[in-house]
């Protein structure tokens, strides 16, 4: 009876492409789950260690990968047939990754994912989403009404953290490095419909997209800046066409804003 094979991403020399081998699926053993993959992250770790630019290097041939997600094949602490995901104990580093059809893991590596959930975003929502959540939360400690800036904002933690910050209050500003990214920025709540300004600003000009933003006081009010009487609303957003600059005469923004 032949053994059972699945296709894995092998690397074999550092600075080249890994190729595509059909390899035996590893046999279960105590104290290790196998995984049925579904879905494997590709990150800037992973392509270090791939182009040998990472202080700890597998041993070749090697399969990368550092996350993944998958379903239980075979374990003694998960249940078979659930969703995982895979991430620590070395993976991709000292031992084969999730680059490949399957995985034979430590138990410690691998982690139970609600039902439901898509394993792309299994496999790569921890590092973006922990390292955004502690540098607004546990490192600067954002307060509701304060101004952050976030650079590299259509990254993955760039992303992240512009959305994590303006949930804690803060005014967000969202810098990128050309305007190519700017759709990859998580744009400003939508309104039901374009706000109202002066008459030399007709409500066609404006425009909502996902570009950079944050709330701004307005020196002069208009039912756009401060729909409500009294003092500038800090808390609207700012639709911004140029990652650069303010907006001018020619942007999309209302002429009493500075």
């Amino acid at each position: 009876m032949s053994h059972p094979t699945s296709q894995s991403l092998v690397l074999e020399e550092f600075g080249t492409l890994p190729r595509l081998v059909e390899r035996p699926v590893p046999e279960p053993r105590p104290g290790h789950t196998l995984v049925r993959m579904k879905a494997a992250a590709v990150s800037h770790l992973d392509l270090n260690v791939v182009d040998g630019r990472f202080g700890i290097l597998p041993d070749l041939p090697s399969v990368p990968g550092t996350e993944g997600s998958g379903t239980v094949v075979a374990s003694d602490t998960h249940p078979e047939g659930s969703l995982v995901r895979l991430r620590g104990k070395a993976l991709g580093l000292r031992r084969d990754g999730t680059w490949g059809g399957h995985a034979l893991v430590p138990d410690a590596a691998v982690e139970a994912v609600p039902d439901g959930t898509d394993p792309a975003l299994a496999c790569c929502y921890f590092s973006p989403a922990g390292t955004a959540w502690a540098s607004v939360h546990s490192v600067a400690g954002i307060r509701p009404g304060e101004r952050v800036l976030v650079t590299g904002a259509a990254g993955a933690v760039g992303a992240l953290t512009v959305q994590v910050a303006a949930r804690a209050g803060a005014e967000v500003i969202g810098v990128v490095g050309r305007p190519a990214k700017l759709p990859h920025v998580p744009a400003p709540p939508r309104r039901s419909s374009p706000p109202t300004c002066p008459p030399t600003r007709s409500a066609a000009r404006w425009t909502w997209s996902s570009t950079r933003w944050a709330g701004r006081s307005c020196a002069t009010r208009c039912r756009w800046c401060a729909p409500a009487a009294g003092s500038p609303s800090s808390a609207t957003p700012r639709v911004v066409s140029s990652p650069w600059t303010w907006p001018t005469s020619s942007s999309p923004m209302c002429r009493c804003c500075p």
